[in-house]
C-alpha cells in the first residue's frame, strides 16, 4: 500500500459530586443511613469541586491556561490546602505564569512542602532580581537527583560567576565533566561563561572541546565557536566552520545568516552577555536535552523558566512551541511562534510552523494565504512553496500541488540527496491526478537521489503492483522497504498485495493479516484482506472485512466497488505482467 504521507482529595473537607458537563447543574441522590437527600447544585466556575474537576480535566488535555484558571478559582475556597496549592502551582508554571507560580512556591515553602521544583523556581526568581547570594543559598538545598544532578551545577556556575568567583564558577561544573554523556554540556557552558567574562582564549579551548566531544555538534556549539572566530578576526576559520556544518543542516537559516554576516565584517554579539542570560541558557539546554528523549511537561517548564529569565531567547520560544505541538495544543503553539520578531533568524521557520499548525486546526485557507505571502517575499526560498504543495496535496488539490512543487524545483540550482522528498511528493500528486508516466519518472528521480528511501521504494513498488506490471522489480523494492521499516503496516500491505497479484493467496493472507494488525483502522488494508480471504474460499470472513472497510470511510471512488463485492463477491479476473 502506498505510504500516507482524579483523584479524590480534601477528605473531610468537601464531598465530591461530579457535574454532568461544564456549566451544567446537577442534582444527585446521596444515600445516608436514614434517608435520601439531594446533593447541592454545582456550577463550574462557582463551586470548589466543579472548578477542581474542570481544572484536572484541562490538565489532562494539556490546556494549562484553563487548568490554571479553574484551579486558582477553586483555591479561593480553600486557600490553605497544600494539595490544591501544589496543583495550581504546577499548572501556572507549565502555562508560563512564573510570577503567579512563585507566589504559590513561597507559600508551599512556608508550609514545608518538599519539592525540588519549588526550590528551583525560588532560585530563578532570585536570579531575576539579581539576589545572587540568596540564589546560591537555595541552590545548595536542591537535592542531587534526577535532572537536578546536572542542572544544579549549571545554575551554581552562573551564580558564582555573577558573584565574581570566576574560578569557583568553572569548578562548579566539574560533576558534568566526569560524566561521558554530559561532557559536551560541560564544555559549552564553560565556554559561554568564560566568553561572557572576557577570557576569550580559555573560551576557545572549551568551544573546541565541545566540538570534539560531540558526534554531531549542536547549533549552539557551532554558533559559539563561529562567533568567537568572527570577533577575534579569524573570519576564514568561521567561514570554514559554517560551510562544513551547513552541509549537515542545509536549511539552517541561522548558519546562512552567519555566512552573510561575514561578508559585511559585522561583529556578532556574545551568545550570553549577563548572568540572567547564562542561567536561561542552562535551563534551555536542559529542556532541549529532555525533549530529545521525549517531549514532556518537565521540558516545557524548564523552557518557560528560560524565557522568564531571557525574554528575547527566540530559540526558547521555538522549543516551547514545538513542545505544545507535541501535546496537540496547536493554537497555543501558534501564539508562541508569533512572539518571534520579524528580524529574528527563527522567524521564517516559525511562520512555516504556524502554517502547519493552522492546517492541524483545519484552517487551511489561512495557511495557504500565509505560505503564498512567504513565497513571494524572498526570492529563492523554496521552503514555503514545498509546504504549500504539501498542503494542497493533503487537500487533494493535486493540480495546485504540482504547480507549487514545480515552482520549488525551479528555485533549486541543482538536485541534492535531501531533495528526494520534493520529487516524491510531486510524484504522489501526479499519480493521484492520473498522470502516471510523469509520476513514475518523478518517483524514479526520488529513488535515484535516495536509493534506500523506504517510502519511495514502497510507493513506486506498490504502484507497479497495483497496475500488474514489473512485479519482479516491485517485489525487490518492497522487500527492501520492509527490511528498513519492518513494522510499517502500509509497506507490509504492499507485500501482501504483491502476493495477491501473483495468485499466491496463502502468502497474501499471511502478510495482509499482519498489515491489518499493524494498521487496523485503514480501509484499504481491510479491503485487500477481504479480497485475499475470498480467494481462499473464506467468504464470510471476506464479507466481514469488506463491511469493516466501508465503516472506516474509504476513498469515495471505492465505495461502490466494495459494496458490489459484499453483494456479489469477487467475479473479476486479473491478468498480470510478471516479466519485471
Amino acid at each position: 500500500m502506498r505510504g500516507r504521507f482524579s483523584k479524590v482529595f480534601l477528605v473531610g473537607v468537601l464531598s465530591l459530586s461530579v457535574p454532568a458537563a461544564c456549566g451544567s447543574e446537577v442534582e444527585r441522590p446521596v444515600i445516608n443511613n436514614t434517608s435520601v437527600v439531594l446533593a447541592p447544585i454545582l456550577r463550574v466556575g462557582v463551586s470548589l469541586t466543579g472548578n477542581y474537576l474542570a481544572g484536572r480535566q484541562a490538565v489532562k488535555r494539556n490546556d494549562f491556561h484553563q487548568a490554571s484558571k479553574f484551579l486558582e478559582t477553586a483555591l479561593l475556597n480553600t486557600p490553605n490546602n497544600t494539595f490544591l496549592i501544589s496543583q495550581t502551582f504546577t499548572a501556572k508554571l507549565t502555562n508560563g505564569e512564573v510570577g503567579g507560580a512563585h507566589r504559590l512556591a513561597k507559600k508551599l515553602s512556608k508550609y514545608g512542602v518538599p519539592s525540588p521544583m519549588i526550590k528551583l523556581l525560588i532560585v530563578v526568581e532570585a536570579i531575576k532580581r539579581n539576589s545572587l547570594k540568596d540564589a546560591l543559598e537555595i541552590i545548595e538545598l536542591i537535592p542531587k537527583e534526577g535532572v537536578n544532578t546536572f542542572l544544579k551545577p549549571l545554575l551554581k556556575c552562573w551564580v558564582l560567576a555573577g558573584l565574581g568567583n570566576h574560578d569557583s564558577a568553572i569548578k562548579a561544573l566539574e560533576p558534568l565533566k566526569n560524566h561521558t554523556q554530559l561532557r559536551r554540556l560541560y564544555e559549552i557552558q564553560a565556554a559561554l561563561v568564560l566568553d561572557a567574562l572576557g577570557k576569550v582564549d580559555a573560551a576557545e579551548k572549551h568551544y573546541r572541546l565541545a566540538v570534539k566531544f560531540s558526534r554531531q555538534p549542536t547549533l549552539r556549539i557551532i554558533q559559539g565557536l563561529g562567533r568567537y572566530f568572527e570577533r577575534t578576526g579569524k573570519s576564514e576559520k568561521a567561514k570554514k566552520l559554517y560551510v562544513k556544518h551547513l552541509k549537515n543542516n542545509p536549511d539552517s537559516v541561522i548558519l546562512r545568516s552567519a555566512l552573510g554576516r561575514l561578508k559585511t565584517n559585522e561583529k556578532p554579539p556574545l551568545i550570553v552577555t549577563n548572568i540572567k542570560e547564562g542561567a536561561a541558557e542552562a535551563l534551555f539546554s536542559i529542556a532541549s536535552m529532555i525533549t530529545q528523549e521525549r517531549p514532556n511537561r518537565l521540558a516545557l517548564i524548564y523552557a518557560r523558566l528560560a524565557i522568564y529569565l531571557h525574554p528575547n531567547l527566540d530559540g526558547g520560544y521555538m522549543l516551547i512551541a514545538r513542545l505544545l505541538e507535541a501535546m496537540a495544543r496547536f493554537e497555543d503553539a501558534i501564539t508562541t511562534y508569533r512572539k518571534i520578531p520579524e528580524g529574528s533568524s527563527f522567524n521564517r521557520d516559525a511562520r512555516l510552523r504556524i502554517a502547519e499548525n493552522l492546517q492541524s486546526l483545519d484552517r487551511d485557507e489561512e495557511a495557504i494565504i500565509l505560505l503564498k505571502s512567504m513565497a513571494v517575499e524572498k526570492i529563492g526560498d523554496a521552503g514555503p512553496l514545498i509546504s504549500l504543495g504539501d498542503l494542497f496535496r493533503s487537500n487533494k488539490k493535486f493540480t495546485e500541488a504540482i504547480a507549487a512543487y514545480d515552482a520549488a524545483l525551479q528555485l533549486l540550482e541543482h538536485d541534492e540527496k535531501r531533495h528526494w522528498v520534493i520529487h516524491y511528493s510531486r510524484g504522489i500528486a501526479l499519480e493521484r491526478s492520473r498522470q502516471w508516466d510523469l509520476a513514475e519518472r518523478g518517483l524514479q528521480k526520488a529513488l535515484k537521489l535516495n536509493p534506500d528511501q523506504p517510502y519511495v521504494l514502497n510507493y513506486l513498488g506498490y504502484s507497479w503492483v497495483d497496475q500488474g506490471k514489473n512485479l519482479g522489480k516491485a517485489r525487490k523494492m518492497i522487500e527492501r522497504a520492509i527490511e528498513l521499516r519492518p513494522n510499517d503496516g502500509y509497506i507490509v500491505d504492499s507485500l501482501g498485495w504483491l502476493f495477491y497479484r501473483l495468485k499466491d493467496y496463502k502468502s497474501a493472507v499471511s502478510h495482509l493479516e499482519r498489515a491489518a494488525e499493524l494498521r487496523p483502522q485503514d480501509p484499504t488494508i481491510n479491503d485487500h484482506l477481504g479480497d485475499a480471504y475470498w480467494k481462499m474460499g473464506r467468504f464470510s470472513e471476506a464479507r466481514f472485512q469488506w463491511k469493516r472497510a466501508l465503516l472506516l470511510k474509504p476513498e469515495p471512488e471505492t465505495i461502490s466497488v466494495i459494496k458490489g463485492k459484499i453483494l456479489r463477491g469477487l467475479i473479476e479476473s486479473i491478468s498480470v505482467d510478471n516479466d519485471g
